[in-house]
């Protein structure tokens, strides 16, 4: 029993041990600065800008610092002084002319400035402050602080990694024993169809745990299972970064019910095989190539399992379970 938990730890930490070695594998939000005034006067086309990039993996930073101007060299000049003081992948800010506003962004990585000008003035009403936030997000995407699926020449998808490896590890609630709560471990391939926009996704997973124990007058022992678990999800996505699943499958359970008969001091092992059908549903946040996923599962087993010792029942198994558990689901291939 420990052995197969030991293994299914140390799978969890090969996948969960390099997000904390590794520089790149939790990728960091791209940072905009925008400049705007603090004083309510932007407040419009700020909370516009703020609507329009919220679904992009960015950081959208205000700063009250003046804006760079509308001179080149000068405004290049300025725009990346503050990209390097503020620590910006991107700096927007807007200036006044006598045909409307235009709108700046500076690229840090390609130390590049464009400008577009559009035909409104401050303050902005609602059209308006739509037009700027649409103009904004326009020209982020000729530069890198846009995500990488949304930069013009880009084919408006990334690769695709159809394998995936996760390791989980979480709670078992189950009914009809001395301890109704048992830790699990679990290790998943995860491979998506190249079918309903990549959103239907299978699953193969091994899980185990500790067991839970039985301490009864006339018998002491543990209860265990290895589970072999396979079915569907279909992800649906809330934004660039968070999705829910829900998922449909089945699993095939490998239980062991092993003790000590105390009156006769006789030792007994049990094994047998109980299959069930399960439901799941996992909340998903996308952190560069990683995926953390809270799932929570409800199983219904085919088999109802009850142990006699001389006729009286010892242990019995509740026909439903349920478990919650934390996912890290890396890109394999």
């Amino acid at each position: 029993m420990r052995a197969r938990v030991a293994v299914l730890a140390t799978a969890l930490a090969t996948v969960v041990a390099p997000l904390f070695w590794s520089p790149t594998a939790i990728a960091q939000p791209k940072r905009v600065s925008l400049l705007a005034a603090d004083d309510g006067s932007d407040e419009r086309f700020i909370s516009a800008t703020e609507a329009t990039l919220a679904p992009w993996d960015i950081e959208l930073e205000l700063s009250p610092a003046p804006a760079p101007g509308d001179k080149l060299p000068d405004a290049a000049n300025g725009a990346r002084g503050l990209a390097q003081r503020l620590n910006a992948d991107a700096i927007v800010w807007l200036t006044d002319g006598p045909e409307g506003v235009s709108v700046w962004v500076y690229d840090r990585q390609n130390d590049n400035l464009i400008a577009r000008s559009i035909a409104a003035r401050r303050p902005f009403d609602r059209p308006g402050a739509a037009a700027v936030a649409l103009t904004i997000k326009t020209l982020l995407r000729h530069s890198e602080a846009a995500p990488p699926a949304r930069r013009f020449g880009s084919d408006g998808s990334a690769r695709t990694r159809r394998l995936q490896l996760s390791a989980a590890g979480g709670f078992r609630v189950r009914p009809g024993s001395d301890s109704d709560v048992e830790p699990r471990l679990a290790i998943s391939l995860l491979w998506l169809a190249p079918v309903l926009d990549n959103r239907l996704e299978a699953y193969l997973r091994i899980s185990s745990g500790p067991g839970t124990s039985v301490n009864r007058e006339q018998f002491v022992g543990r209860h265990a299972d290895n589970a072999l678990s396979a079915g569907l999800g279909y992800r649906v996505a809330l934004g660039e970064r968070f999705a829910l699943r829900p998922g449909l499958g089945a699993t095939l359970e490998a239980t062991t019910f092993d003790g000590v008969v105390t009156g006769a001091s006789e030792r007994t092992d049990i094994s047998r095989v109980n299959p069930s059908l399960d439901g799941s549903l996992t909340g998903i946040w996308h952190v560069g190539q990683v995926q953390l996923a809270l799932r929570v599962e409800s199983s219904y087993l085919f088999r109802r399992q009850e142990f006699l010792v001389g006729g009286e029942s010892v242990f019995a198994l509740s026909s439903t379970d349920v478990e919650t558990a934390f996912l890290v689901t890396v890109p394999l291939y």
